[in-house]
């Protein structure tokens, strides 16, 4: 276990609103900076949730700063020279902690000296490594070349290294490589496929999506949904039915991808087929349902996601909370209706109570409270 300081910047939203920005702090421990990272927000949901700050404080996600603990000290209280020497050790776990911390941090990221070390140790023998440098040099948009994409992928034998540089490939656009990125549409790994897909997406033209069609029966859930959503977003050919075929499938997984690959296609049938599964048995299908109709952001989603108040499960239910108040001013009257049903009244109540603490509307007190007298009596 390392010991871990997780910074979060945040706005207040609350009345009145203004541009001001806060901080706050975790000390926590975890066996690597994603569970750190999910703690500490954890606890700044504790924080929120009993005090309904969750709904006015928001977090810069750009800002967020993770920072590990290093032979007894946090990274921050080391120079930039006693970094490098560190990373001259050869200690790979030591390394790919400095490694990952780096990305967090913008003066460390832009370092000439400091980026030029990871170059270094992109060519380490430990795959580990290798892919926490690869993760950090792609938020540098100057260290990772078009040269260095194409010497890495020639003899690459990680297939996850080589999910990774594709990914970056489309992040960046390098159209130049489109030849490459097909070629990785042939390989056997889901990840790598998966990944060639969405890059063709992004840097592919209408007459590339010819080889995708191979694909739009692939075995892995996530392949098919992003071929989906790229036939979409390409402009040609689009399949609906291809997409209920994977909402019917016994795999939960393939469901889920399927739902969320409807969050990206604007067309009338998703938001019916994204209605036919609001009480999917997978609690990973009813939450990418919450997923893609916030993405969609539509007054069609809004009634949705106002059928979804009468989930069960808690962590859903927070999720579901805070992309409807996202809404903004449209979900009053419709939570207002809601009271009076009786399986969506407690979520309803729950967050028009928020909504009085931070800004209900003078006018519609009167209504909330005549209608929330009407439903319990």
């Amino acid at each position: 276990m390392t010991k871990y300081k997780v910074l979060f910047y945040y706005n207040e939203n609350k009345p009145p609103v203004s541009d001001k920005i806060f901080q706050v702090s975790y000390e926590l421990e975890g066996d690597n900076e994603r569970i750190a990272l999910e703690e500490a927000r954890k606890q700044f949901g504790n924080y929120e949730k009993s005090s309904y700050a969750s709904w006015v404080r928001t977090i810069i996600e750009e800002k967020t700063v993770i920072i590990p603990e290093i032979h007894g000290k946090m990274m921050d209280e080391y120079s930039q020279q006693e970094i490098l020497e560190f990373l001259e050790q050869g200690d790979v776990e030591n390394s790919i902690l400095i490694v990952d911390a780096i990305k967090w941090n913008q003066s460390l990221l832009h370092s000439p000296a400091i980026i030029s070390k990871i170059n270094e140790l992109v060519k380490n023998t430990d795959v580990y490594l290798r892919i926490s440098c690869i993760e950090t040099l792609r938020k540098n948009d100057d260290a990772l070349t078009l040269k260095n994409f194409l010497k890495m992928l020639k003899n690459e034998k990680s297939v996850k290294i080589r999910a990774s540089i594709i990914a970056i490939i489309g992040e960046r656009k390098i159209a130049d490589m489109i030849d490459v990125v097909k070629e990785h549409l042939k390989f056997d790994d889901d990840r790598v496929r998966a990944n060639a897909v969405e890059t063709l997406q992004k840097i592919g033209t209408k007459d590339d999506i010819i080889d995708l069609f191979p694909l739009i029966d692939d075995s892995n859930n996530r392949v098919r949904a992003n071929v989906m959503t790229a036939l979409w977003k390409l402009g040609k050919f689009y399949r609906i039915e291809k997409i209920e075929e994977m909402l019917q499938s016994e795999s939960a997984m393939m469901r889920a991808s399927a739902i969320y690959a409807l969050g990206d296609i604007e067309s009338v049938e998703c938001i019916k087929l994204l209605e036919k599964h609001l009480n999917d048995s997978s609690i990973i299908v009813r939450k990418n349902i919450i997923t893609s109709l916030k993405k969609l952001n539509s007054p069609e989603s809004l009634t949705l996601l106002i059928k979804c108040l009468n989930e069960k499960n808690n962590e859903i239910s927070e999720f579901l909370y805070e992309t409807i108040l996202s809404f903004g001013d449209q979900i009053e009257r419709q939570l207002l209706l809601a009271l009076q049903d009786k399986d969506l009244r407690w979520g309803a109540y729950k967050l028009l109570s928020i909504i009085k603490k931070q800004k209900l509307s003078e006018g519609k007190v009167f209504d909330w409270l005549f209608l929330t007298l009407k439903c319990w009596f």
